[in-house]
């Protein structure tokens, strides 16, 4: 390689050809901590809201015969409409419930952070045909 190239190759630490579908995090209900939030604009609505949570599950609560998960844990991503209407301003408020922030004409994400909660996960396809692990509810802290 010449010194004007530039080096724009990636190497995994096995070979891609004995790479094997990972299994999703099993359904089921799971202890989970915000360990990020933001609002964000909405990809599939141009000028709409969103709060974005990044709800993290610790190993520790993984079903001990699954395998396939992350050794740092999982982060799944949640996307939470934030509308100006009466039904947005009353799911937010019920959302706030769960997670125990209090309500007010203002979302600030800061007080998302360190929140805890449960998270109801089910198992969907994704956009790769490969099963994915799904939020599909955020309940109150068990």
């Amino acid at each position: 390689m010449s010194d004007n190239e530039i080096e724009n190759v990636f190497v995994y630490s096995e070979d891609l050809n004995n790479a094997e579908a990972p299994n999703p995090l099993p359904a089921g209900n799971y202890p989970a901590e915000v360990r990020k939030s933001e609002i964000a604009d909405s990809k599939s609505k141009p000028g709409n809201k969103n709060l974005v949570l990044g709800l993290y599950i610790a190993p520790e609560s993984y079903p001990h015969d699954y395998l396939d998960g992350n050794p740092d844990g999982t982060t799944l991503t949640v996307y939470r409409p934030l509308q100006d209407t009466t039904r947005g301003r009353y799911r937010m408020k019920k959302f706030n419930e769960v997670m125990g922030v209090k309500s007010s004409k203002t979302i600030d994400p800061n007080d998302y952070m360190g929140c805890a909660c449960t998270v109801k996960i089910d198992t969907r396809m994704g956009m790769d045909g490969l099963p994915q692990e799904n939020v599909a509810e955020i309940l109150a802290k068990q």
